[in-house]
């Protein structure tokens, strides 16, 4: 089976419903449509869709095509467009397992914080995984201090690990 030729988007137009195109599968999670993407080499991978949220970010917070997109050495995984400075690494502290927030700290993911200040500490208190608290401490995460959106209960929980 052939492909054909990779044809690069001659007008912004064109541009325009490629991103659609892409956004539209990441949505969907389609796995194959993705992969295809990937492949061909057609993905604009770190690009933002209309709410600042590359591919990658969506799949931190839905579970979808992880392991497909962190393959991918062209992505981007401290990308961040999102009106509050969300990061992959933020929304997988909150959102995801610990092998998936080692997973990004491998491939370089670097601990920021959002806009409104909050840490991947902060965002991973609100994870059932304890684990990944455990994890970013580990990897030289600043414990810390109260912030908005910690749970106090979380505070709590946090200086025992400490």
């Amino acid at each position: 089976h052939s492909s054909a030729p990779i044809r690069v988007p001659q007008t912004p137009q064109e541009e325009l419903q490629r991103l659609e195109r892409w956004h539209a599968a990441v949505r969907r999670g389609a796995h194959s449509a993705v992969q295809a993407a990937l492949r061909e080499g057609w993905a604009p991978v770190n690009a933002p869709d209309s709410a600042g949220f590359t591919a990658l970010m969506r799949g931190c917070i839905s579970g979808q095509l992880l392991t497909l997109l962190l393959a991918s050495p062209r992505c981007d995984v401290n990308a961040a467009a999102a009106a509050d400075g969300s990061t992959a690494l933020l929304l997988a502290s909150r959102y995801r397992s610990a092998s998936v927030v080692d997973r990004l700290l491998r491939r370089g993911a670097k601990m920021t914080r959002e806009r409104g200040g909050a840490t991947v500490l902060h965002r991973a208190t609100a994870n059932a995984d304890a684990s990944v608290v455990q994890l970013l401490l580990r990897e030289g995460a600043a414990a810390p201090a109260r912030h908005e959106s910690t749970p106090p209960r979380a505070v709590l929980d946090l200086s025992w690990t400490l």
